[in-house]
């Protein structure tokens, strides 16, 4: 027998670079195993191979930007349109008592930019880009033909915290739709998917979340987050959390529209009045989490 609709596997490839619900949330981890640092996971209830240092942006709240190539398929503003609902998914849940996860995400605008990269001595941004014409992680680890979407975080090793992360959409091996019929890959349910990796959830084991693994084509299931997925964002961003400098949305070094290569010194990057700690000597480590088509099984 075949499935009707083919279905939507999440994998994950990694690189160097409340009370009541029915848990079973991960979140995104950095782990040191036999002398080497590697990504991972830590899930409640804790699974075997649970390890490491959980991820989490420090700031109160982060910006997002989107390259300005956009797509033949959707239009900017559209785009722009379905990024904002994704998030707000995430960061408008309530956590009890009307509170929600102490993380904002705004909106940063348009950049010239379409790499996915960490500048550590200049302006960076947290792009979101289509890539209409080649899907460029066909060799390196990060998906196959099938993938569908990518999402980069780079973190600090020791401490988890986030530095950077930025969000490639297959649009070349996949046709995307933004309409409530008609559906074909569901736009708004893949960048749901996604921000929850960007704000440094994985995977989930409740068949029926946000962030489980498997997406049926076709279908609008991953917009809204399940309670599953609210315990976790909640569990990541506690509303009594004290979080790390001011609520500016700008990147850690300052905000550049431009990418490393083009930056000038002085003209690119806008600087907050406190831009965290230092880089030196620490080792940014990149996970690249995806979206991807599985094959039709008999």
């Amino acid at each position: 027998m075949r499935s009707r609709f083919p279905a939507i596997a999440l994998a994950l490839v990694v690189v160097l670079v409340g009370e009541g619900w029915a848990a079973a949330y991960c979140r995104s981890s950095v782990c040191k195993v036999d002398g080497k640092t590697i990504h991972g996971k830590v899930c409640a209830p804790p699974a075997d191979d649970d390890c490491g240092t959980v991820l989490q942006w420090r700031q109160p709240c982060v910006g997002f930007a989107l390259a300005k190539a956009g797509s033949r398929q959707v239009s900017l503003a559209e785009i722009e349109k379905v990024a904002k609902v994704s998030f707000a998914a995430w960061t408008t849940i309530d956590c009890g008592g009307g509170q929600h996860p102490s993380i904002e995400v705004d909106d940063l605008g348009i950049v010239s930019c379409g790499k996915v990269e960490y500048n550590q001595h200049g302006g960076n941004a947290n792009i979101i880009v289509f890539r209409d014409d080649e899907w460029p992680h066909m060799d390196d680890g990060g998906g196959t033909t099938d993938t569908i979407a990518l999402t980069t975080v780079t973190y600090d090793v020791t401490k988890g915290d986030i530095f950077d992360a930025d969000m490639e959409i297959n649009s070349v091996q996949n046709t995307f739709t933004t309409s409530d019929t008609m559906v074909d890959v569901d736009l708004r349910s893949v960048m749901t998917h996604e921000a929850g990796h960007f704000l440094g959830l994985a995977h989930s084991t409740v068949m029926d979340a946000t962030m489980f693994p498997n997406y049926t084509n076709g279908t609008l299931d991953l917009r809204a987050p399940k309670d599953d997925d609210q315990q976790a964002i909640c569990n990541a961003y506690p509303p009594d959390r004290t979080p790390r400098g001011t609520c500016d949305g700008l990147p850690r070094h300052g905000f550049s529209p431009e990418c490393q290569a083009t930056q000038t010194e002085g003209s690119c990057a806008f600087v907050p009045a406190s831009s965290g700690l230092s880089l030196v000597a620490l080792l940014p480590f990149a996970a690249l989490l995806g979206l991807a088509r599985r094959r039709r099984r008999c």
